[in-house]
């Protein structure tokens, strides 16, 4: 196999990921030009119509002034004020509002065309001051256009203009003159016209001008300004004080950017040629922003999310199939977001921007992302604004899951616990002195009660109570210090108040966070109270956060948590452990011995009732008192001997798994405080749900990582900021119908009645828009590398591309996350070619095989030889009907001869014996290949997977490529491919009839015959030596054995003898003729055979959508071969680009894609790529 050539990946001339390219447009600067030229030249004129087509803002003197009147704004009210007054407006305040609309939002989005600045009047500036602002502009000019123009034909045409007083309309000479009219008219029918239709509508136009001029002709004025002496002396000025600065500015211009032109052209004709050199240069023109209205009025409130966007999506068209692409900011207003808020836009405010749609949720924030939206969707927007509350038990991990998140977003965790503190010690002062007041009226009364009561302390003339009173001291010190230890309790309200002071102090620096960094959000609330009433008292204050996320415990009833506090409060709890086991114990031992001393007195007791019955009485006077001095003694000795056995025995505490924690009393309180968080949260969630803009996370904690559950939180957190994919449905077909039929108007198709319906469906394929993996399953790309042909049933819509899979779970998988699947900065990188090459026996797969491979560079794997391989180790020799053809007895006798012979002479031991058969057992794998070689039996699933599995999923095949020869050979091997999902590229027949295969197969196979036969000749007479050899060794060595011994070995001896006889006898030698026919026969069955075999292959396969290729076998090697070869290496050749996809356009709808910014031009402009790559070669 030759070594693979690696090839240098070649950088891309545009950006690849649209919204890589998005973000570089948004970037970027937009284009900027300036119209100069002297005093009538048309610089307004074509300011004006560059403007229109450009989508840029003009920007003139009095076109300032007017939109400054028209919108009310400060400047406008000033020029208001002096025209009311019949003042002119000031040069200084005209200047000022050039300046002004040159730094607007509109203007930083679309650029300008400026004209008529720098101005002939120096009143406020000078002309050199006046182009220095220019060149100190944020928005610099890009371009530079002059226009020129001699004198004497400006004071011509400048005299010659009229105005029409009442619209303000200026008409040159030859709209106005009816004699320059007539002439000009008599011009044009001497000159020859290239184009009738044309120049009939021209004369059309020119017979109606003076129809329509006669009506105001004596209307019209001539301007002050258009004297020709006052046209005169402005163009003095003109050279005088800015003709030089001018050339200076244009001078120091790159010529490339410097457009000059000739002011005696028509208008039209300048703007064409401004228009053709700014197309040459690739110059981007301003991106409309578009309302979304339809011309009739419908009923879009209510819609639900998707179906919102595919009707808003038809909305004004660009072209049919091209509808308006949903954003990641879904249904979210843009400007709402920039600020921190998540707030759904209103669909009756939608628009399109950059062929994407956007929904605003106020007419003021439409009238903003209208005059420039680039700063609401750059980069890092859109993003969560970070607006959290984290509930969760005690020990769950919530303040370190709040440090994350604050953390992921550059905010800052704002524990409510710390924040509250300062108005519990407020709230706790003022109880303490509301208790203080309340306590000394109360104690100073108890104390004079107590004294009336106590009559013999009356005392005439005592003191008044007072609050100095030590018994009212006293009672007062011991009401602060109740009221000092005990809960302060506020109210939801405060709660919510303290949070809003803090948020708002945070607002203060949060644009500092990051750049592009919302004002509102960037925090994390912990220890926040989780009762409906806070959560009430939050809604109220407008301060609901956008995502809620609960931890929790359920699984293994909260062991987890359990755990983790047992940890904590290990030494604590122990401690309690240990004292009640204690007592416990003591308690136990206390009843025992208590149980004890009660049996023994019981039990003395007893003896002395019967001892006294045995004495005498008179006997009981003297012997009663050294018994009763003798009973205390053996008590206190009992009990002396208990104190003993009572000594503390030593307690352990219970054991328990490390995952596991110690189920005692002592965590019942623990256990009743986590039921009670959860009771809690359930009725909170409740509440919670009733808001639809806050998400809501629950996540279990067991067994899981700060690391993976932050990943949870920000993967439902940016959920709603992300393109989502849906599968396609009946709406989607019906839109493809729609485009299809609308697109069929236009284009002319003759085709046949019965073909219509295949025609369509092609037509279909070809103009579907598929995704970034073609028609390949991009998560068997993804995940097995392979290129599995996608179904058409199991499709799914993902960035407006339709994408299809393999089995209806990937695409499940698919949808759940997209962007895992899809390519981003480059393409996909496609796996390396794999083809089964198929075919008969005798069709040539080997040869064309082995030669296609090394060129290409990659491998050949011949299946069969390399089962061959597997199982050669413990066969020593190949197996199968090719390698046992025709068993000749004779070869077979001879061993078993050779081997008689060897036993008279000596004797083969068991072991050896029992060793050779051990060598040769194989196993059931190794069985059931060999089984296969023999009898053509099916290779079980799993011995293909130890096998096939690997040329797909293991290098060096994984990376490098291969031909797979002779494989899949049954339907059973392709079915096995199919549930393996393990799909070649191609699948080439090589078809031959069974004329090739006979005329290939058969004489090397009648050849071996002959030598075979040659050979059977050759070993009769080594057969006839060998038994001459037995029966005289039989004769020699009879006197070693017992008569018995050798009469049973001679009998044995002549019993083979005889036989071998009968065989040869019977044994008819196989005529060549009839070799001939047997031979073409087994070759005539075994090709039908494999024909068939291979007809379940191809249908197999065809269901598979694997691409097919038939070979006609029958011609030469070599041109097999180069047909092979030529089908193969087209496909290594544009191996990087398996999955573009190119849709040709009408030049009409690429203009107005380009217009519309719905999609951007390439850095190629209007050069043929084709050509420029050969002439770069």
């Amino acid at each position: 196999m030759a070594s693979q050539k690696e090839k240098q990946a070649q950088p891309f001339t545009d950006i690849f990921d649209e919204d890589e390219a998005e973000k570089s447009f948004l970037l970027s600067k937009p284009t900027c030009l300036i119209i100069l030229g002297k005093p009538g030249s048309g610089k307004k004129t074509l300011a004006r119509k560059l403007a229109q087509i450009w989508k840029c803002i003009f920007i003139e003197a009095l076109e300032v002034i007017q939109m400054n009147i028209h919108e009310e704004t400060e400047y406008g009210l000033k020029c208001q004020e002096l025209l009311f007054k019949g003042q002119s407006i000031s040069e200084e305040l005209v200047t000022e509002m050039i300046l002004k609309k040159i730094e607007s939002p509109e203007v930083a989005h679309f650029g300008y065309v400026l004209s008529g600045f720098p101005s002939l009047s120096e009143e406020y500036m000078t002309v050199s001051q006046q182009i220095e602002k220019i060149k100190n502009l944020k928005l610099k000019p890009d371009f530079l256009i002059n226009i020129k123009c001699s004198d004497y034909d400006l004071c011509q045409r400048i005299s010659g203009q009229r105005q029409h007083p009442d619209s303000g309309q200026v008409y040159q000479r030859n709209q106005w003159d009816p004699n320059v009219i007539e002439k000009r008219k008599k011009e044009k029918d001497k000159h020859e016209v290239e184009n009738e239709e044309d120049d009939e509508e021209q004369e059309d136009e020119t017979a109606e001008d003076p129809l329509k001029m006669s009506e105001f002709l004596h209307q019209l004025v001539q301007r002050p300004e258009d004297v020709l002496e006052n046209a005169e002396e402005r163009l003095g000025t003109y050279r005088d004080i800015m003709l030089h600065p001018l050339e200076d500015l244009m001078a120091e211009q790159d010529c490339q950017y410097l457009i000059e032109l000739d002011g005696n052209q028509q208008p039209d004709d300048l703007f064409v040629s401004v228009v053709v050199r700014l197309q040459s240069l690739g110059v981007r023109n301003g991106a409309p922003i578009t309302r979304l209205q339809s011309q009739q009025e419908e009923m879009l409130q209510g819609l639900e999310n998707d179906e919102l966007f595919r009707v808003l999506s038809s909305y004004k068209l660009i072209a049919h199939r091209y509808r308006w692409r949903r954003s990641r900011w879904g249904q979210a207003c843009p400007v709402a977001l920039k600020k921190g808020d998540i707030v759904m836009g209103n669909p009756d405010l939608a628009v399109s921007f950059l062929g994407k749609m956007y929904v605003l949720s106020s007419p003021e924030a439409l009238k903003t992302f209208m005059l420039n939206p680039r700063p609401y969707l750059l980069p890092p927007m859109p993003l969560p604004p970070c607006k959290v509350l984290v509930f969760g038990p005690p020990f769950s991990g919530r303040t370190t899951i709040c440090n994350l998140i604050a953390h992921k977003y550059k905010g800052k965790v704002l524990d409510m616990a710390k924040l509250i503190q300062p108005r519990m010690e407020e709230s706790r002062e003022e109880n303490i002195e509301q208790v203080q007041r309340d306590t000394v009226q109360k104690a100073i009364t108890a104390v004079k009660n107590g004294l009336e009561l106590e009559k013999q302390s009356r005392e005439p003339g005592m003191s008044e109570i007072t609050a100095d009173h030590p018994e009212v001291q006293e009672m007062v010190e011991e009401a602060i210090k109740r009221a000092s230890v005990s809960e302060v309790t506020l109210s939801p309200e405060i709660y919510a108040e303290v949070l809003e002071r803090a948020i708002a102090e945070l607002m203060k620096k949060n644009k500092d966070r990051f750049p592009g960094a919302p004002e509102k959000g960037g925090w994390v609330v912990d220890n926040y109270p989780l009762s409906v009433d806070h959560w009430s008292a939050l809604s109220e204050k407008g301060l609901l956060p956008d995502t809620v996320v609960c931890l929790q415990d359920t699984e293994k009833d909260g062991v987890c948590i359990l755990r983790r506090i047992y940890l904590a409060n290990r030494d604590e709890i122990n401690s309690k452990i240990l004292k009640r086991l204690t007592d416990e114990a003591l308690k136990k031992k206390e009843d025992e011995a208590r149980r004890e001393i009660q049996e023994i007195l019981t039990s003395e007791e007893n003896q002395a009732l019967e001892a006294a019955e045995e004495k005498e009485f008179e006997d009981d006077d003297e012997q009663l008192p050294p018994e009763t001095e003798q009973m205390p003694q053996k008590q206190s000795s009992d009990s002396a001997g208990y104190k003993e056995e009572s000594k503390p025995t030593e307690i352990i505490l219970p054991d328990f798994t490390e995952d596991n924690f110690p189920d005692i009393p002592e965590m019942e309180i623990i256990k009743r405080k986590i039921d009670l968080f959860m009771h809690d949260w359930e009725t909170v969630e409740s509440e919670i749900k009733q808001s639809s803009l806050v998400q809501v996370v629950v996540l279990e904690i067991a067994e899981q990582t700060p690391e993976s559950l932050l990943n949870q939180t920000v993967l439902v957190m940016e959920k709603p900021f992300k393109y989502h994919g849906w599968e396609l449905s009946a709406e989607d077909l019906d839109e493809e119908a729609e485009d299809l039929a609308a697109e069929g108007e236009y284009e002319e198709e003759a085709a046949d009645e019965e073909e219509n319906e295949e025609d369509e469906e092609k037509t279909k394929e070809e103009k579907r828009h598929m995704g970034d993996t073609k028609h390949f399953c991009p998560v068997s790309l993804k995940e097995n590398f392979v290129l599995y042909p996608g179904l058409y049933e199991q499709a799914a819509k993902y960035q407006e591309k339709i994408y299809y899979f393999s089995t209806s779970e990937y695409r499940d998988k698919f949808l759940k996350n997209p962007e895992e699947y899809v390519a981003h900065n480059e393409p996909i990188q496609a796996p390396p070619l794999r083809v089964c090459l198929l075919g008969t026996h005798g069709a040539g797969k080997t040869t064309c095989a082995r030669q296609i491979a090394n060129k290409l560079g990659i491998f050949h794997i011949q299946f069969e030889e390399y089962l061959q391989e597997l199982i050669l180790p413990k066969t020593k020799e190949k197996v199968g009907p090719n390698f046992d053809e025709e068993p000749e007895e004779d070869d077979n006798k001879m061993p078993i001869l050779s081997q008689e012979l060897d036993n008279f002479s000596q004797t083969m031991t068991k072991t050896e014996t029992e060793k050779s058969k051990r060598e040769v057992e194989l196993t059931d794998e190794e069985e059931a290949i060999k089984a296969n070689l023999m009898h053509n039996e099916a290779l079980p699933p799993e011995v293909l997977d130890n096998i096939v599995l690997d040329w797909w999923r293991k290098e060096p095949f994984r990376s490098t490529g291969f031909i797979l020869d002779g494989f899949p050979r049954t339907l059973h091997e392709a079915q096995y491919l199919s549930e393996r999902g393990l799909c070649p590229d191609v699948a080439i027949y090589i078809q031959v009839e069974e004329r090739d295969v006979l005329d290939r197969l058969f004489p090397p196979r009648l050849k071996k015959w002959k030598e075979r036969q040659y050979k059977k000749l050759e070993n009769k007479k080594k057969l006839k030596d060998l038994k001459a050899k037995i029966r005289a060794l039989a004769n020699m060595e009879h006197y070693e054995a017992t008569e018995e011994e050798n009469e049973n070995e001679n009998e044995d001896a002549e019993a083979i003898l005889e036989e071998e006889v009968l065989e040869e006898e019977e044994a008819e030698e196989e005529q060549e003729i009839d070799a001939v026919d047997r031979i073409q026969n087994e070759i005539a069955e075994k090709f039908d055979s494999e024909v068939d075999g291979l007809q379940g292959v191809q249908e197999e396969l065809d269901k598979l959508l694997i691409p097919q290729i038939e070979i006609n076998g029958g011609q030469k090697p070599h041109i097999v071969r180069y047909q092979i070869y030529n089908k193969l290496n087209s496909l290594m050749e544009n191996r990087g680009s398996i999955f573009e996809k190119c849709y040709p356009i009408s030049l009409p709808l690429a203009h107005k894609m380009l217009v519309f910014s719905y999609k951007f031009p390439s850095s190629f402009g209007q050069w043929d790529p084709i050509k420029v790559m050969f002439l770069n070669s």
